[in-house]
């Protein structure tokens, strides 16, 4: 992981996530997919949180679970610890989680990691509506 710009990557095909802050719009956009194993849990709280300290206060995200599994112990506690860590600087965080038991495992973690900037759609298209939404009222400023 060099710095918080441009398109970080860890895992493989098979589990992992993606990150990338646009700093012109100071949206940070995640995508997560697969079953984690420990490596992939740790390399993602620590990436992500770091992507997440390059943007700018009141940033939004966009996050891509589409492909993503429920997840066992180390999986859960990577995702209250990016959701803890990143609340006080969060503006709106809009995830699509279409798999209903990813996403009760993630709305629980959030409301357990103080996550009120969390909202969780079905689609990715819904998501970014929302999302488009927010930063449209200049809330993020």
């Amino acid at each position: 992981m060099e710095g918080p710009q441009g398109m970080h990557r860890g895992g493989d095909d098979r589990e992992g996530f993606s990150v990338e802050l646009d700093p012109l719009s100071n949206v940070v956009r995640v995508a997560a997919w697969g079953f984690w194993g420990p490596d992939v849990a740790l390399a993602f709280s620590r990436d992500v949180l770091l992507v997440c300290a390059g943007a700018r206060v009141r940033f939004g995200l966009l996050v891509d679970c589409s492909g993503l599994n429920p997840q066992r112990a180390e999986g859960q506690e990577a995702w209250g610890r990016w959701m803890l860590e990143t609340g006080p600087r969060l503006g709106r965080a809009c995830a699509a989680v279409p798999n209903a038991v990813t996403k009760l495992q993630l709305v629980r973690i959030a409301k357990a990691s103080h996550g009120q900037g969390w909202t969780f759609f079905s689609t990715i298209e819904a998501a970014l509506l929302a999302l488009a939404a927010y930063k449209s009222q200049g809330e993020d400023r």
